[in-house]
């Protein structure tokens, strides 16, 4: 899930913790509510919301090429099944608006990497629900989860440039930008930022 670019790799201070494991013990331990979203497992009734996500043009302009259904339908099976392992090293969520009890989006803690002692993560929404605040919401808890479970340094995102909204996003949340396009550690064409864990 990508929300871009390009960093070098943030050093840790020395308040910083020492990641002895990364992987995800427990996904529904890193489940969380808002006031007005619910972040639960995925779970197989959650196909449909994910194909529809992820061969969406629209949603997937900041992201990557859509998908088709059919690549959609398997890049599902594969999400679940890497969430299932005995210790899985990502972990996805179906959010829900509370009020109306419909599925708004996913959101993920992804690229959970030792080494670097951070992890990503991100959210992608319907159209129906952007331009409401769920995204903040949404990522601004998913942060504060990651954080009080995983004993990390640090939290990356990642958008593509010309994402606006995500890059006034970042920002809003004190994530800073290191390095430049096409340096990082997914590719050409997107930025990362990075959001350090306070000492």
């Amino acid at each position: 899930m990508r929300v871009a670019g390009a960093v070098k790799r943030a050093s840790r201070g020395p308040g910083a913790p020492r990641v002895v494991n990364t992987a995800v013990q427990s996904p529904a331990a890193l489940e969380f509510e808002t006031g007005r979203l619910a972040a639960r497992c995925l779970d197989d009734s959650d196909e449909v919301l994910f194909c529809d996500l992820y061969t969406d043009p629209e949603t997937m302009r900041f992201i990557g090429e859509p998908l088709t259904r059919e690549q959609a339908q398997r890049s599902f099976r594969r999400t679940l099944d890497s969430c299932r392992v005995e210790t899985p090293e990502r972990a996805f969520f179906r959010v829900v608006e509370k009020s109306t009890r419909l599925a708004a989006g996913i959101c993920a803690i992804t690229r959970i990497n030792a080494a670097r002692n951070s992890v990503e993560v991100g959210v992608m929404l319907k159209s129906a629900f952007r331009a409401r605040g769920f995204s903040r919401e949404c990522l601004e808890a998913l942060i504060t989860r990651t954080l009080a479970v995983f004993p990390i340094a640090e939290v990356w995102i990642q958008y593509r440039p010309g994402h606006v909204a995500m890059e006034r996003l970042a920002w809003s949340l004190g994530f800073s930008p290191e390095g430049g396009p096409g340096t990082g550690e997914t590719g050409i064409g997107n930025w990362s930022v990075r959001l350090r864990r306070s000492s």
